[in-house]
């Protein structure tokens, strides 16, 4: 293996409850009525792209809004939680992060979230950007998940094949991402995602674990 593809901020740290905050706070805020319960999310998280599931929802309850307007002030409340609210890595990523680094392995974070996005999630679990050697966010990527775009720069960027790279994500669209981008995927699974909506995985896991990947590195 050459490379590990980390596919989102989400499967670095679990995220999920401070974006719902993120979104309901912001909702208030352009006095809305609208306030999702974690069943409502749990649905969203069917489908990628928070301005996507915001659309969607106006659509649904026949309200014109700003979705832009509404996605950003979203995203700057959940920056400033992060800088607040204590969180840690999932579990088994930093150890990943160490044997990749010690195995020669090539790590990339292949987003389609906002740079500012990922600095604050890196701020918040005292990882430095230098860690990656390729990182993609929706700043350089035009079409976000389930597209295979940021994969396929990222492969180009470090001028790899699909066979040589493992990626790991925590939601379904990203997971066809890696598909369709010709990825081994292995899924870790967010708290509130369904299970039931991911196909095709070479394993699900709670805990990141690709020491048969790395150990196979080793031996070459």
């Amino acid at each position: 293996m050459h490379a590990i593809f980390l596919g989102s901020i989400g499967t670095l740290a679990e995220t999920s409850t401070l974006q719902l905050v993120s979104y309901n706070q912001a909702f208030s805020e352009a006095g809305l009525s609208w306030r999702w319960s974690k069943e409502d999310y749990q649905l969203m998280l069917k489908k990628a792209g928070g301005q996507n599931r915001i659309q969607h929802f106006s659509l649904f309850e026949e309200i014109e809004v700003d979705v832009a307007a509404l996605h950003s002030r979203k995203s700057e409340i959940f920056q400033q939680l992060l800088a607040v609210k204590p969180i840690d890595a999932r579990p088994g990523v930093r150890n990943t992060i160490e044997l990749a680094s010690k195995h020669g392995v090539k790590l990339g974070l292949v987003t389609t979230t906002s740079w500012d996005n990922v600095s604050a999630i890196l701020r918040a679990l005292d990882m430095s950007p230098s860690i990656f050697d390729v990182v993609t966010t929706s700043d350089t990527i035009a079409r976000a998940k389930p597209a295979p775009d940021a994969y396929l720069a990222a492969l180009d960027y470090l001028q790899l094949d699909q066979e040589n790279v493992v990626a790991v994500e925590d939601n379904p669209d990203g997971a066809r991402a890696a598909q369709s981008a010709g990825l081994e995927c292995v899924g870790l699974i967010g708290e509130m995602h369904d299970p039931a909506d991911f196909s095709g995985l070479s394993t699900r896991q709670t805990s990141l674990d690709l020491t048969k990947y790395l150990v196979l590195q080793a031996a070459l």
